[in-house]
């Protein structure tokens, strides 16, 4: 798998001036990686295995990892979603009443 764009910036925003964000994006341009500190706290997400779960065309990480720390916080595997029900409308017609 080829590794897709690489981008850092400042978060402004809360107690912190800017806490640095780094992101990564996969081969699909999706997030893959997502580092960052706060309150002198490392902070690394990683999202994988996307799937087209309700097979709308939008894809959502089955895998997802945070760690704290170098420390697991967070490890879920998700094997089914539920979209909710939408309605298409027509474009209205200038001028219609």
């Amino acid at each position: 798998r080829g590794a897709g764009a690489v981008f850092s910036f400042d978060c402004r925003g809360g107690r912190e001036a800017g806490a640095p964000l780094t992101a990564q994006l996969d081969r699909y341009y999706r997030p893959a990686l997502i580092s960052s500190v706060s309150q002198g706290r490392k902070l690394h997400a990683s999202y994988a295995d996307y799937r087209d779960l309700a097979e709308y065309g939008v894809m959502f990480p089955t895998r997802i990892r945070h760690l704290v720390d170098g420390q697991m916080a967070l490890d879920v595997r998700i094997d089914d979603a539920r979209v909710a029900s939408y309605l298409i409308l027509q474009a209205p017609v200038p001028g219609a009443r």
